[in-house]
């Protein structure tokens, strides 16, 4: 399969591999083009309606791929893409383009997303009894999240929405998110935690998982060389 036979409106994975440290966010195709090239177009990420600039200078030493999957349910992809921002009828894209040797898709292995921990407050919506209720935010990746609480709800396998806020690098982010709860588990002190799967990643979100990565990057990176 070629970079340019992706459907419009087809959910992709874009990895961004920078040294040891490898992260992977979820967008979609909004279009293809071949003419000198084979290019996809995607959707790009944005907070308070500017556009994070993941192509030309935007980033340095960042090597990038994109993954989805095919009619026969397996995880393929293109390696080593390039990625650079393009304009068109007024809107911001990342037009990824594959390199000559890599033009063919291949088979490539699921990786597990990163879990990022925050532990910060929220609220939880109960959608089923309209009910709200204080929770902890435990960890974030780009398709899941779980919270923490005394209370012994009943939610595997229903609706709810998280609402929490933080702040990263002076940049204050106020997350609402859609989620099925897929799992509880007890532990040894009496809590209780909920493993969601997020719905629909809003762009706000992607943005938000993307730079608490790059920001435990950092953070981690300055603690080892100090």
């Amino acid at each position: 399969m070629y970079l340019d036979e992706l459907l419009t409106g087809e959910r992709v994975f874009l990895e961004m591999r920078k040294g040891s440290s490898v992260y992977e966010v979820v967008t979609k195709v909004v279009g293809t083009a071949h003419v000198d090239e084979r290019q996809a177009l995607l959707q790009p990420f944005s907070y308070k309606g500017k556009v994070m600039d993941l192509g030309n200078h935007g980033v340095s030493d960042v090597v990038f791929s994109i993954y989805t999957v095919d009619g026969n349910h397996e995880r393929i992809g293109w390696s080593n893409v390039k990625i650079r921002m393009v304009e068109y009828k007024g809107q911001k894209y990342y037009a990824a383009t594959s390199q000559k040797f890599h033009e063919r898709s291949d088979v490539a292995e699921r990786r597990e997303n990163e879990r990022i921990q925050v532990h910060i407050p929220a609220t939880m919506l109960a959608r089923a009894e309209q009910r709200t209720y204080p929770v902890e935010i435990t960890d974030v990746s780009d398709s899941g999240i779980a919270f923490i609480t005394k209370k012994d709800l009943v939610m595997v396998n229903r609706h709810c929405q998280l609402t929490f806020s933080d702040e990263i690098n002076g940049s204050d982010y106020d997350i609402e998110v859609d989620c099925t709860c897929v799992r509880k588990e007890s532990t040894n002190d009496g809590m209780y935690i909920y493993g969601c799967e997020v719905m629909d990643a809003s762009q706000q979100m992607l943005a938000y998982v993307y730079i608490k990565k790059i920001m435990d990057h950092y953070k981690e990176r300055n603690k080892q060389e100090s």
